[in-house]
């Protein structure tokens, strides 16, 4: 997706896979081996551990406020110090491909199943694009009162009501735009984190790829309106695209970034 935009744009780069443990990323960050990249692009388990981590070492420089009032970041940018400035483009990447889609925000009622990262970022692109209630359901519900506490006390969530539940075993979501924050579905023989019982008005599911997942699979039976990970994630990367080497985001490097996992 990336090779596919700096094709488009005429700069030469390299975009690249790295795998680290959690015990391996702060070392990463501030030591040489991680002195050549210009941003990095952090996924589970990193993106709420990579703050502690840079702020331990003294190479944090600054959080957007997306980023500060969600307590995860998955986009780093490296200053001219050195120090790395953190930012969360996945809230308002998710955000745009809703609205892309057609998902109709302004107004919604919502549900978001997880308490991690991805769900603070589904919570933030919901609440930016204009719902006025949201619930927050985890199978620990203390995870979700504690998530509920942090952003209700974001400007990000200013006109929106949040609540935090335990995750149920079945759910009648009617006129709900309805996301799936959790890791399930992100393999084959994953089970749905909720029973539908009957349609919410969208499903969104942060999982993409093949197969769709059992959440997906169930919202579409019931007649639901799906929308599956891949816009959010087309999204956001060209967010930090342009982060990082200071082009616009435009339709014409959205088709190409998308046309790339086609």
């Amino acid at each position: 997706m990336h090779r596919a935009a700096y094709a488009l744009l005429g700069i030469e780069a390299r975009y690249e896979a790295i795998d680290l443990s959690p015990a391996q990323l702060g070392p990463f960050l501030t030591g040489q081996e991680g002195a050549g990249y210009r941003g990095l692009n952090l996924t589970l388990p990193h993106k709420e551990a990579v703050l502690s981590a840079l702020r331990a070492a003294g190479a944090l420089g600054e959080l957007s406020p997306t980023a500060q009032a969600l307590g995860a970041v998955n986009t780093l940018t490296r200053r001219a110090d050195g120090r790395w400035e953190g930012d969360n483009t996945d809230a308002p990447g998710l955000r745009a491909s809703l609205e892309e889609a057609g998902v109709p925000l302004d107004g919604a009622r919502g549900v978001v199943i997880g308490a991690g990262g991805a769900a603070a970022a589904a919570a933030a692109a919901l609440a930016l694009g204009g719902a006025t209630e949201l619930e927050l359901w985890a199978r620990r519900p203390e995870r979700a009162e504690a998530l509920a506490l942090r952003l209700e006390s974001s400007p990000l969530f200013a006109g929106c009501a949040l609540r935090a539940a335990a995750l149920p075993p079945q759910a009648a979501l009617s006129g709900r735009v309805v996301v799936n924050a959790t890791p399930l579905g992100l393999r084959a023989d994953d089970p749905s984190p909720v029973a539908l019982v009957e349609a919410p008005a969208w499903a969104v599911d942060l999982i993409y790829g093949d197969p769709p997942s059992a959440f997906a699979r169930q919202a579409a039976a019931l007649g639901a309106s799906v929308t599956r990970g891949e816009g959010m994630l087309v999204h956001q990367g060209a967010l930090a695209l342009a982060r990082w080497i200071g082009c616009q985001v435009t339709p014409a490097l959205l088709r190409a970034m998308a046309g790339a996992l086609a």
